[in-house]
């Protein structure tokens, strides 16, 4: 049974998620609120009211999830030493909510992300048609905290 996968960052890239997970299919654009988009080298959600983070669902395999595990750097056995923790939680979708699984980074010094990473993700908002401006104030963000190359 496949499972509903929440992405909003660098896995918003359809080449990307295409390549890393096959089994993967697109569903669409959906929403996380009470959630803003915040750059702690990666992309990192992080609990805010009010706020909403857009992203995409994708439905995907138990092997594309074993894959998303591995790059996310998931460890189930000892959740504090991975990069992310996951969780499953309710989205919003043109249609209604529904539940979907995304990764929630575990709380580490920031670090400035690459250029490149950057790039990805702004992809992926275009991939998906999604409103660049959120992405752009995580930057603004990040560069103003001295986080992120300017």
């Amino acid at each position: 049974m496949p499972t509903l996968y929440f992405a909003y960052g660098s896995n918003l890239n359809r080449e990307q998620m295409a390549f890393r997970c096959p089994g993967s299919k697109p569903v669409g654009t959906a929403k996380l609120l009470d959630y803003q988009l915040e750059f702690w080298k990666h992309a990192q959600v992080v609990r805010t009211p009010g706020s909403e983070v857009c992203g995409a669902l994708y439905e995907i395999t138990r092997a594309d999830e074993r894959e998303l595990d591995r790059y996310e750097s998931y460890k189930p056995s000892n959740l504090a030493a991975g990069h992310y923790q996951k969780i499953t939680i309710p989205v919003i979708t043109p249609k209604g909510p529904v539940e979907a699984m995304l990764y929630v980074m575990n709380p580490r010094s920031s670090l400035r992300p690459s250029g490149k990473y950057y790039d990805v993700i702004v992809q992926g908002y275009k991939d998906w048609g999604l409103d660049e401006a959120p992405l752009q104030q995580a930057r603004a963000r990040a560069v103003a905290a001295a986080i992120l190359p300017v």
